[in-house]
């Protein structure tokens, strides 16, 4: 689609705002996600985009946990976007319910580019005559409300061929004991298909308090964490999981005259999840406000744990560079998505003796946390991968705002 000059001048004026400049999100022209997953960049990738975006890899090789490359966050089927921009083949879009904050002293974020081909603007659906009630309510840091006639993908869910990650949102046609039939969007005939889904891959919208719904998302989460066919990858700045790979199954290879990890069998788009989309992902399937995008922007927002709340189940462990969950206070588990750099590249839990050096429950950990003692951090191999003079435990519930 050719946006019109003036509409094109407008929104790029937007583009350098902040966060808050999403309040106008209704002003800008929309447009759907029409692929099951689509990588969205940080900075315009240019002439052959398209090839470049088919080889972003699963993530570059650095030290010790900053494993960077151009993909910072990824869509999925049925999002709706604000478009700002468009050069080529690629599109500037406004990202309604993520954002990012690079510094304190720098404004919020919540734009990518993304391919022009993976989103499909509402004026083109609407001169085909495409019924846009039937696309689910659009997610926004401004109106966070529960939408009851809805459905979230817990689970990755096969229809006609195309698989779809967690987090995808439906429309509900009707519900029954077990099933709900839903609408899905055919973007090739532009029509709507009416869709059979077993309750096992979905969540529904439900009126929950905090507490129920912090406990619903480890449950996701640790579901994500533990099967017996393979693991979810580690995908720098993925947000999505629609298969399984092998663990441990990982190479280092020169690409584009750098150093990065990719596996042997690989499709695109690469899909599993960074350490922070692991969080914001399943928070959000679970209707929790967590609109953060990436660690940095975790540690400049959310609330450190006192001593009287002590540390609580889903509370979050910011590191440089890295973020992961309280899964099991009792147990001493923890719940992240870890890179490649300390062997693991993937979505797991691990004992807290496994991931600190000499710290084995979580007393220990907030003790070392108030004496603000260094922290040993551990590789897969049980070697000190790196030391930390900083960390923070962070308390979700009043991060939250409980």
């Amino acid at each position: 689609m050719k946006l019109s000059v003036n509409i094109t001048i407008l929104v790029v004026v937007l583009s350098f705002f902040s966060i808050k400049s999403c309040t106008d999100f209704d002003h800008l022209p929309h447009a759907r996600v029409i692929v099951p997953v689509a990588d969205a960049v940080m900075r315009r990738l240019g002439s052959c985009s398209q090839q470049l975006y088919y080889q972003l890899p699963y993530a570059e090789v650095a030290e010790p946990e900053a494993e960077i490359c151009e993909r910072g966050y990824q869509l999925l089927f049925n999002e709706q976007v604000g478009i700002i921009d468009q050069q080529g083949d690629e599109m500037c879009v406004c990202v309604p319910h993520i954002y990012y904050q690079p510094a304190r002293n720098e404004k919020p974020l919540s734009t990518y580019w993304v391919l022009s081909s993976s989103i499909m603007p509402i004026q083109e659906l609407q001169k085909a005559n495409v019924d846009i009630t039937l696309f689910p309510k659009a997610k926004h840091i401004y109106s966070p409300e529960l939408v009851t006639n809805e459905l979230v993908l817990k689970y990755p869910w096969t229809y006609n061929g195309i698989t779809y990650s967690v987090g995808t949102r439906f429309a509900i046609d009707s519900l029954s004991a077990g099933q709900a039939s839903i609408w899905v969007f055919n973007p090739q005939s532009k029509q709507w298909d009416s869709a059979r889904i077993d309750k096992q891959f979905y969540v529904t919208p439900e009126i929950r308090s905090l507490e129920d719904s912090i406990t619903l998302m480890l449950e996701i989460m640790r579901l994500w964490a533990h099967h017996p066919h393979g693991v979810i990858p580690y995908v720098w700045g993925g947000a999505s999981f629609t298969h399984l790979v092998p663990d441990n199954e990982f190479i280092i290879k020169r690409s584009q005259g750098i150093m990065v990890y990719e596996r042997e069998q690989s499709t695109y788009p690469k899909t599993g999840f960074d350490c922070s989309c692991f969080i914001s992902r399943a928070a959000q399937i679970c209707n929790l406000p967590y609109w953060w995008g990436d660690s940095v922007t975790v540690h400049l927002h959310a609330m450190p744990v006192t001593k009287k709340n002590g540390i609580r189940n889903g509370d979050i462990i910011w590191i440089p560079g890295h973020v992961l969950m309280v899964s099991d206070v009792k147990q001493g588990i923890i719940i992240e998505a870890r890179g490649y750099g300390s062997g693991y590249g993937k979505v797991h839990e691990l004992h807290l003796a496994k991931f600190f050096d000499g710290i084995s429950t979580f007393d220990e950990l907030l003790s070392a946390y108030e004496q603000q003692a260094p922290l040993s951090v551990l590789n897969r191999a049980g070697q000190i991968r790196a030391i930390y003079k900083q960390f923070c435990i962070c308390d979700l519930r009043e991060s939250l705002g409980s």
